[in-house]
């Protein structure tokens, strides 16, 4: 496994599958497919597990946290608005 760079930001997603398979099966025995795999071990094949990065600098970073806590503030004032109306 490579080190991680500084210069590049992160981020994970998890597209986690429904469990049709498994809602329809009957619950006293596994369900089965074509090919005799169980429906559990089809369902952890369709998982789309991602990990993505993006080149940044720490200008960047920077600018991104204090507009987020900008955001944040301004969300909090107006939920402070409408809570004391």
């Amino acid at each position: 496994m490579s080190m991680l760079r500084r210069s590049y930001l992160y981020g994970a997603l998890l597209d986690k599958p429904k469990q049709q398979a498994a809602a329809a099966a009957p619950q006293n025995k596994p369900s089965k497919t074509a090919s005799g795999a169980s429906a559990a071990v089809t369902q952890q094949a369709l998982s789309k597990a991602r990990v993505v990065r993006t080149e940044t600098s720490a200008a960047v970073l920077n600018d991104l946290l204090m507009r987020w806590r900008t955001f944040k503030d301004d969300v909090r004032q107006v939920r402070m608005y409408f809570i004391v109306r």
